[in-house]
């Protein structure tokens, strides 16, 4: 009986469908996009959150935050902590004894470059010399920056001041 009534059903349905063929390419284009969605959502979250980033040793990766125990949560980032400066950063890995290696990362800002001169602004993040081989990532094209590198960056850019 149920079969019966799920094959009349089915060809009804087909009917309907090839009769109006507007209806039907309707039906057609939700059903793809529901799927594609519903495969590209699974994608992502397979990918960042079941599997998680390729790190050589995610475990032993750490964010640190500073905290005022003064202030309230949202002022401490919900617990989370605030960005230390580059000043506190440089505090932070010369006297820490916990960690083997120490980076940095600002990430969202935005950098202009020109080119034949075209300039174009690109999203980017600034990251200290070490950020690279902590994550296991090696250059594509050029080579790592070096803390040499990065001390005469700071003076130059305090002798512009």
């Amino acid at each position: 009986m149920f079969l019966d009534s799920f094959r009349q059903d089915a060809r009804i349905g087909l009917r309907v469908l090839f009769k109006e063929k507007s209806f039907c390419f309707l039906a057609v284009l939700v059903l793809g996009l529901g799927i594609g969605g519903a495969t590209t959502q699974f994608t992502v979250v397979n990918a960042v959150v079941l599997r998680g980033f390729s790190f050589p040793h995610p475990e032993q990766l750490m964010s640190v935050g500073l905290i005022d125990p003064q202030a309230s949560a949202p002022n401490n980032n919900f617990g989370i902590g605030n960005i230390p400066s580059a000043q506190d950063y440089e505090d932070l890995r010369n006297a820490q004894q916990s960690f083997a290696q120490m980076a940095a990362y600002l990430s969202g800002s935005t950098i202009n470059l020109s080119y034949k001169n075209n300039p174009q602004r690109y999203t980017g993040a600034y990251v200290t010399e070490d950020l690279f081989k902590i994550i296991g990532v090696s250059p594509m094209m050029g080579r790592f920056h070096g803390r040499g590198q990065q001390a005469r960056c700071r003076k130059s850019h305090d002798s512009e001041s």
